[in-house]
């Protein structure tokens, strides 16, 4: 597998294929994580380099009626813990813990997460809680992308369904009108000062579209096409309600 198909700011190696038990925080029978990306490798090469692989034995299947994260996050799951050395398994053992210490243990790779005896970790921050940092991500990417297009920010989460459609869609929408470049940014990479108080779920990031357009509002107007099915409405669309759009050369995001 190549690195791509890997989420990355894991410290396990934890494949895009487990996209939706990250997103819901929901690990079920069957799943089985590898500390190393070496372990999608032939086995005997992967042997000579894995230390840790977990294997979920309960529960056995998704809950249907349990689809928060958050609620997730506390709900109770068994594991076998296998421990590697010379090409083999030299332990295993059973460790009863809860899901989120499982995703804890695979995104920051502490093994006493694993363990109640530890301090219970916090369920980061997800998609309907990044909206509330636009602010701040509008100052960095004007900052960083020092030339004159129009800019739209936006949160992304590259497990969330809804975000990854709204990213199709607004790009297939400026191809068609614009030349334009996408920027994304985890919000560690942008150094910001929330990330000393939040932490976001390492899913997240901020996208922002570079766009070469001589005014505003046609860029407005193709993000209302590409997200607003009712187009015969002038009042109800906000774009705010999907990100920031940013004037060049004005120290504000476009108002109506």
């Amino acid at each position: 597998m190549l690195d791509s198909e890997f989420f990355p700011r894991f410290k396990w190696a934890v494949p895009r294929a487990f996209s939706e038990a990250i997103a819901d925080c929901y690990f079920i029978q069957g799943d089985t994580l590898y500390d190393t990306q070496l372990a999608y490798s032939r086995w005997d090469i992967a042997l000579q380099h894995l230390k840790y692989s977990v294997q979920i034995v309960d529960p056995s299947k998704k809950n249907v009626n349990s689809s928060s994260f958050y609620k997730n996050w506390f709900s109770q799951v068994r594991l076998v813990f296998y421990k590697y050395a010379n090409s083999q398994i030299i332990s295993k053992y059973f460790i009863d813990t809860t899901q989120g210490r499982v995703f804890s243990m695979l995104w920051k790779g502490d093994l006493e997460i694993l363990h109640n005896d530890t301090p219970e970790p916090q369920p980061p921050l997800f998609i309907q809680n990044a909206k509330y940092f636009l602010k701040e991500f509008e100052f960095i990417f004007k900052d960083r992308i020092k030339n004159q297009n129009v800019k739209f920010v936006m949160p992304y989460d590259s497990t969330n369904d809804l975000a990854k459609e709204k990213d199709f869609k607004i790009k297939s929408a400026l191809k068609k009108e614009f030349n334009f470049e996408t920027i994304e940014m985890s919000p560690e990479e942008a150094e910001t000062k929330i990330c000393k108080v939040f932490q976001f779920s390492p899913t997240i990031s901020f996208k922002c579209y570079s766009i070469y357009a001589d005014k505003i509002a046609n860029i407005e107007l193709a993000i209302k096409k590409a997200l607003y099915k009712n187009q015969n409405s002038k009042d109800r669309f906000d774009i705010k309600r999907h990100g920031v759009l940013i004037a060049p050369n004005l120290g504000q995001h476009h108002e109506k």
